[in-house]
């Protein structure tokens, strides 16, 4: 969830709050696509729609990540 973003130094959409190290840090954000299912349970065919978006959030103060699927 994006917070305050007081000083204007840094774009708010990398502004969130960091459950570890319990502050609102800068974060480097990035998209990636991942599949969640096993290759044995995908069909050839249906490959390149098995593949979803996720949004991974990388703490740049303390170096911790998590990632969101997209909706």
């Amino acid at each position: 969830m994006a917070v305050q973003n007081p000083t204007r130094d840094i774009p708010d959409w990398r502004i969130r709050t960091c459950q570890p190290c319990g502050g609102e840090r800068e974060h480097e954000v990035t998209v990636r696509f991942r599949t969640d299912a096993t290759r044995e349970a995908i069909q050839p065919q249906n490959e390149v729609f098995a593949r979803q978006p996720y949004r991974v959030l990388e703490c740049l103060y303390c170096g911790a990540s998590r990632s969101e699927r997209v909706v």
